[in-house]
């Protein structure tokens, strides 16, 4: 048995995935298994991994009628054997030393439940930045930073199999966009985080994305997540009232964004307006607003960084 299992779900993924899939079995750490579940792809999507597994890698294989992110996530967690799990998707890459520098930060406290790294995040055009150019990473007790400020990109994280055995469910089928940031909280809840200062993935921003192509949802789902954050624990509003605050601008800023894109300026503007005067954010989105393209705005918000 393979001390750890990377989860691949893939759906319709023959464009970048075969580049992926080179990326985990290129691993300088050897000691893994590699669970795949096709969530009902039309594509060359089997042929690929068929390929793969004729290469003779020790893969999982597994393919459903297509059924959604979560529930083929969590199907991936129900075949996987190993102590640790590691996540990515099917269009992003792992530099050969994600697994190494990230297995032995388990040994260092048993408390640790998730390991993440920093990444590369690159758009279409080829401009790349990285995750935490800006962002903070935290570790530790990181509860209150990730409900203040989502900050865990899926590819680069590890968990350890006893975060799954806290019972309850894994991946949401509620979060159909953001099941993983669901679920990581609620790891961040019980467990400690750990953080890697090296970029140890590539993610690839294109346009194709679910969060370029169902911002409504994306909004909607962010709605969601704070109520069922604040059914899992109690006095929710009380304890975490300036982590709530922080995630209600963050939300207000993303619903600005998405009415300026549908040529909706004034509105965009009033999604600001409970803000503009406390959060220097959210005065800075409102008076860019106002003279910027969102294109414009987009690019600069990069360039100084995701937190700006």
């Amino acid at each position: 048995m393979s001390r750890l299992s990377v989860n691949l779900c893939c759906y319709n993924s023959e464009r970048f995935l075969e580049e992926t899939l080179r990326s985990i079995v290129t691993q300088t750490y050897q000691d893994w298994e590699l669970v795949i579940i096709n969530d009902g792809s039309t594509d060359r999507t089997e042929a690929i991994i068929q390929t793969f597994i004729a290469e003779g890698w020790p893969i999982i294989y597994h393919a459903q009628e297509h059924q959604g992110l979560p529930q083929a996530r969590n199907e991936a967690l129900r075949r996987s054997s190993g102590e640790l799990i590691a996540f990515t998707d099917h269009d992003d890459v792992w530099y050969p030393q994600k697994l190494a520098r990230q297995v032995p930060v388990f040994e260092q406290d048993e408390r640790i439940g998730l390991v993440y790294s920093d990444c590369l995040n690159c758009l279409d055009d080829g401009f790349t930045f990285r995750q935490y150019q800006k962002l903070r990473p935290a570790t530790g007790d990181a509860y209150r930073a990730l409900l203040s400020r989502y900050f865990l990109s899926l590819q680069t994280v590890v968990i350890h199999r006893r975060v799954l055995r806290d019972g309850g469910e894994w991946f949401d089928p509620e979060f159909q966009l953001l099941e993983d940031a669901e679920f990581f909280l609620r790891v961040a809840s019980r467990w400690r985080l750990a953080y890697v200062p090296e970029s140890l993935a590539r993610i690839r921003m294109h346009a194709q994305s679910a969060t370029r192509t169902q911002p409504r949802r994306i909004l909607d789902e962010m709605h969601a997540l704070l109520e069922k954050q604040r059914t899992l624990h109690p006095r929710f509003d009380q304890e975490f009232s300036r982590e709530i605050r922080a995630f209600r601008l963050d939300l207000a800023r993303a619903e600005a964004r998405w009415a300026w894109a549908r040529h909706q300026r004034d509105q965009a503007i009033a999604y600001l307006k409970p803000y503009r005067y406390r959060h220097l954010a959210a005065w800075k989105d409102a008076a860019l607003m106002r003279w910027l393209s969102l294109p414009q705005y987009e690019r600069l918000r990069l360039l100084v960084g995701r937190g700006g």
